[in-house]
């Protein structure tokens, strides 16, 4: 636990700026490496795994719920996302994205701050081809992913990219938006969950 504490605690000032081997192999759990806005990446681990829904936490300070990799629900950021859904029957997943029509699909957004729901966001993935992406120094071999988002409503466009594992479609790597006044999230994982 004093790992996951000291993570934080190089979040908040500033250092060191990427997670060592060292310290991500000093847990024993899965683990995710999370850096928002460009600040310094920090640790959390892997609270909860099931299907389509992946909690990943640091204490009581910092969680992220995922979907397939894609980031559904925040809780303490600057400003979290309340949830997000597909449009009836429209899967979120990136890599369903992929497979159902052509890529194209509505998600809806929450954000409570914003006292803004169901923000209907019209969303367009396509693959870029492979990509050999380094994680803590290994090299994994995955398929580039750009998802291309505008919500009309919030005057809000963004582009959330993906890296997912050419076997598995596990989302190794991302860079996500999240909410309309919060710079990007990005993530990496540091040690995949078990059923992967």
């Amino acid at each position: 636990m004093h790992l996951l504490v000291d993570a934080l605690r190089a979040r908040v000032t500033g250092s060191p700026s990427q997670v060592t081997l060292q310290e991500a192999s000093a847990i024993p759990y899965a683990s995710l490496g999370v850096r928002i806005d460009g600040g310094a990446e920090f640790l959390i681990v892997l609270a909860t795994d099931a299907p389509h829904a992946r909690l990943w936490a640091a204490g009581k300070s910092i969680a992220l719920l995922t979907d397939d990799g894609r980031i559904v629900r925040t809780s303490g950021l600057a400003h979290n996302l309340s949830g997000v859904s597909g449009d009836v029957g429209v899967a979120i997943s990136p890599l369903d994205a992929l497979k159902q029509r052509g890529g194209k699909r509505t998600l809806l957004y929450d954000f409570a701050d914003l006292n803004a729901y169901s923000v209907k966001t019209a969303c367009s993935t396509t693959k870029l081809g492979h990509e050999n992406i380094q994680i803590l120094g290994k090299t994994i071999p995955t398929q580039r992913v750009e998802e291309s988002c505008r919500a009309d409503a919030l005057r809000w466009s963004f582009v959330n990219t993906y890296w997912m594992g050419e076997k598995s479609g596990m989302v190794w790597k991302s860079i996500q938006y999240v909410h309309p006044r919060l710079g990007p999230v990005a993530t990496e994982i540091l040690r995949p969950p078990e059923s992967k």
